[in-house]
């Protein structure tokens, strides 16, 4: 079994593809997050090359892609996903579970210009993949919070959705490409409004602990959705019929402008800006199960430049925060110290900016790369130097993958098939 693990050069984004090749089957394909701000050639290219048949297989007939890992709905991790879908089928896309009223403080919080297709990701991510799919997605997975204290406001949310638990993660695995666990039918919560159709069957949610087995390799999903801060109820209510109001709003008479600054009011009214913003995003550990040392190998490739190692797993990241010891102990604890020592390949959070991390942090995790995905030359300048300083220092070979013409390509072998 051989893995490989694709980072492409998207600008300032994000876009990363993997596979695990088989002998005379086909590959099973994932992608984690597809969007860029700058360059969306890149993104092109990358869906180009997830579609083809050197990808794929070469007698495909209709391109596949089995996991579609998405952090979160900021547009240079979403951008490319409506031409993602117009390309390839996907089996499964797998979101955070993140209430409203904190998909909001995203929304309403950023410093950059949100379209109104992003718009619709944040108000109703479920509602606005099936549409993008056009039949196209056959199951939407909801990972539930991860960390400690992450629980409250679910309930409201998606209730009623069918859960995959820990106790059936053994049977929650792909055979012959295919999801073995079988969702019930009961009815979804109040805020996923638009699972109340023949679609509901088709989405599920991922309990805390939960992963995705394919033989001997496993997607771990770890959902931080930590916020400082506190609702109650009557907001919550009041958030909602505002959200619905907004999704029903005529395009007549400016009306959804007027919904979505009431929407935006019942927000601010309740929230300063000035408090700390929420930190949501979907981290993904993928690596083998339990594997020993010896029972496999990797090497990573950027240009000419090769090199192999017993450690095979890679920690993907999102724009997620590791900015002090106690998020880091929470996600390492999670994960479980066995899995986070196996880790190879790591991308560092949100670009490699500064305010996502801490000092010491790369010793922590102690990664061979460390793969930034950010355009110096935009917004922001990531990579801040401190970060790149950090991962140097801990002499970890440091990759920033922004628009250039090669990729970065970590493959893995695991001998026990």
């Amino acid at each position: 079994m051989v893995i490989e693990q694709h980072f492409f050069p998207v600008g300032q984004g994000l876009f990363s593809a993997g596979r695990i090749l088989l002998d005379g089957r086909s590959p099973l394909i994932w992608i984690y997050d597809c969007g860029s701000h700058n360059h969306h050639q890149g993104v092109s290219n990358g869906i180009k090359r997830v579609a083809s048949a050197e990808f794929q297989d070469e007698g495909v007939v209709a391109p596949t892609v089995d996991l579609l890992f998405l952090s979160h709905f900021d547009r240079d991790h979403i951008s490319g996903v409506a031409e993602l879908l117009s390309k390839v089928r996907v089996r499964d896309v797998v979101i955070p579970l993140v209430p409203l009223w904190q998909r909001l403080a995203m929304l309403f919080e950023s410093d950059e210009y949100v379209s109104k297709e992003v718009t619709a990701f944040f108000l109703d991510p479920v509602r606005s993949l099936w549409a993008l799919a056009d039949g196209r997605i056959e199951r939407i997975i909801l990972v539930e919070p991860s960390s400690p204290g992450d629980e409250g406001g679910l309930d409201a949310d998606a209730g009623g959705v069918p859960e995959i638990s820990p106790s059936q993660r053994e049977q929650s695995f792909y055979e012959n490409n295919r999801v073995l666990a079988s969702p019930t039918t009961d009815g979804p919560g109040d805020e996923y409004s638009s699972l109340k159709d023949s679609s509901s069957s088709r989405v599920v949610r991922l309990a805390r602990g939960g992963s995705i087995l394919f033989k001997y390799w496993e997607f771990v999903p770890y959902n931080d959705a930590w916020s400082k801060r506190k609702t109650d109820r009557t907001f919550i209510a009041e958030t909602e019929r505002l959200r619905r109001r907004l999704l029903a709003a005529d395009a007549r008479d400016n009306r959804p402008n007027d919904a979505l600054r009431h929407l935006k009011e019942h927000y601010e009214r309740r929230f300063k800006r000035a408090e700390a913003r929420n930190a949501i995003s979907l981290f993904l550990y993928t690596g083998p199960t339990g594997a020993p040392a010896s029972s496999g190998m990797s090497c990573c490739r950027v240009l000419d430049d090769i090199f192999c190692d017993w450690k095979r797993s890679v920690l993907l990241c999102g724009d997620g925060y590791l900015n002090r010891p106690a998020k880091w102990s929470d996600l390492r604890n999670y994960l479980t110290p066995a899995r986070v020592t196996q880790v190879h390949t790591l991308q560092v959070m949100h670009h490699g900016s500064r305010s996502n991390w801490y000092a010491g942090l790369a010793a922590e995790i102690s990664p061979r790369v460390a793969v930034f995905c950010a355009d110096p030359t935009f917004g922001h300048r990531h990579p801040d130097q401190c970060v790149v300083g950090d991962f140097e220092a801990d002499f970890c070979w440091v990759v920033n993958i922004n628009r250039s013409e090669h990729n970065f390509v970590f493959w893995a072998t695991d001998d026990r098939i």
